[in-house]
């Protein structure tokens, strides 16, 4: 079910007309996995089994290591955490991973003159397999470390790991911040409102007007990317690095802002990413919660910055390896980690040299606009990878871009030079000024979720994209 979709919009002022209405919070949280399954259910119920089970590991697995914890048998409890892990892991790889090993084994026997006598399976990915089982190990590892220190009940880990607005594309939710929420029954004022319905309002403007817009352009070029010239290939470059920014932090929006309407906070996952004027400066602004959680998980295990220069410098391409892997079975995911694991490395080792690890408030104009410029061409350029179907379309698109390739006799197609500069021109410069201002409100709560319904509405009245899947719901 897709938020900008008619049956979404039905499906939501049901839902919590019956939320609000139920007295008790037992009642209401049930309520709400209930729903979050239906919404699942409308993408593939045959996938309903598999949610369960990763709940109800999870739930067994947190149990156990909390009552192994409190009888002092901590190495126990080491071992559940890593059964628990593996568990994840092993139901992520074989859907999301299966197709990509047996495509590759296939064509490494092929070149050894080898065939494979076995059939073919092709494995069908669910939708948000990648976010819940990230959210399960979350639960595991943060019940071990002792953020999450009381036994929790398996309807509030049912809620927690199926939570439907972001259940298929995150925010990625510490277990830490989000159960403490269940304990008690969620209150609503009439700011909670106004935040709320700024940023579904925010988020829609984002994905169907922006993003949904530029994206039959992009589509257009990366579908065959040989039969374009340099220039178009570029515009689409460019184009991509708008449209995936508008189109996830708009699905993070409503995200947000629909959790809110039922009392729930989630962080946010975005922080004007395309201001950042390092590497390091963009993600810890872009897919925060994802960042986050790998530099939590997976880099300060890894060593972090304790073990030495060459150590750390491993621990960033490795961490971002792994995170390209997490986005897609394909090599163009593995380049595009690879890619950014090594750059941060590069850049990490040259401002050791210079002890210029500081930030951005302390370098000159001059270093902020080059490193702004730096920063956003290396973004911009490790999009194609992201973006192309195949490794050679990236091949394709980056000698085309270069070689500024001449293509007679092409397609014919114009460059909408306004649509794809000027959006995000207004988010990253004005959105961002207007943001750094204190806040005070300029109406009621009451009124101005009135005029930001209102101007919801009229933004589905005028736009005539069509119906468009969210780009991370393929993650």
């Amino acid at each position: 079910m897709l938020f900008n979709s008619a049956s979404f919009l039905l499906f939501l002022p049901v839902v919590l007309s019956g939320y609000w209405l139920w007295p008790g919070n037992f009642g209401r949280k049930l309520l709400l996995v209930i729903a979050s399954c239906f919404f699942y259910a409308a993408w593939d119920w045959r996938f309903l089994g598999l949610l369960g089970f990763v709940i109800v590991t999870t739930f067994a697995a947190s149990w156990l290591i909390l009552y192994l914890k409190g009888r002092g048998a901590r190495f126990q409890s080491l071992v559940i955490l890593w059964i628990g892990i593996g568990v994840q892991l092993a139901v992520l790889a074989f859907f999301k991973y299966f197709n990509f090993f047996e495509d590759n084994l296939i064509t490494l026997l092929s070149g050894f003159g080898l065939s494979s006598a076995a059939p073919i399976v092709r494995i069908l990915l669910p939708v948000g397999i990648s976010f819940y089982t990230f959210h399960a190990i979350t639960l595991a590892v943060d019940t071990y470390r002792g953020k999450v220190d009381t036994q929790v009940s398996l309807l509030d880990v049912a809620l927690y790991i199926a939570f439907f607005p972001q259940l298929v594309a995150g925010p990625i939710v510490r277990a830490m911040v989000f159960l403490p929420q269940l304990a008690t029954k969620r209150l609503v004022t009439g700011e909670d409102l106004f935040v709320a319905s700024q940023a579904i309002v925010t988020g829609f403007l984002y994905k169907v007007v922006f993003s949904d817009s530029i994206a039959p352009f992009v589509d257009k070029i990366f579908a065959r990317p040989a039969d374009y010239s340099g220039s178009l290939l570029l515009a689409a470059t460019f184009g991509f690095y708008c449209q995936i920014y508008f189109d996830f932090n708009g699905y993070s929006l409503i995200a947000i802002g629909v959790s809110r309407l039922f009392g729930y906070k989630l962080p946010d996952n975005f922080n004007f990413p395309y201001a950042a004027t390092s590497l390091g400066s963009f993600w810890r602004r872009w897919h925060i919660s994802l960042s986050s959680w790998l530099r939590d998980y997976l880099y300060i295990p890894l060593g972090g910055n304790r073990l030495g220069v060459a150590k750390q410098m491993r621990n960033l391409i490795v961490t971002m390896l792994l995170g390209g892997i997490w986005h897609g079975a394909s090599w163009n995911f593995v380049i595009w980690g690879a890619a950014h694991g090594t750059l941060l490395a590069i850049e990490r080792f040259w401002q050791l040299r210079r002890g210029t690890i500081s930030n951005e408030e302390n370098r000159s104009v001059a270093a902020l606009a080059s490193g702004w410029l730096v920063t956003q061409t290396i973004v911009l350029f490790c999009w194609i990878p992201f973006r192309a179907k195949t490794l050679a379309d990236s091949l394709a698109v980056i000698s085309g871009i270069f070689t500024w390739r001449t293509v007679m006799g092409g397609p014919p197609i114009s460059i909408p030079l306004t649509l794809l500069v000027l959006p995000i021109f207004c988010d990253t410069v004005f959105v961002r000024l207007l943001r750094s201002q204190p806040r005070r409100p300029l109406l009621r709560p009451e009124f101005g979720f009135s005029l930001l319904v209102l101007c919801a509405l009229a933004i589905g009245l005028i736009t005539k994209t069509g119906l468009r899947s969210f780009i991370y719901f393929q993650f």
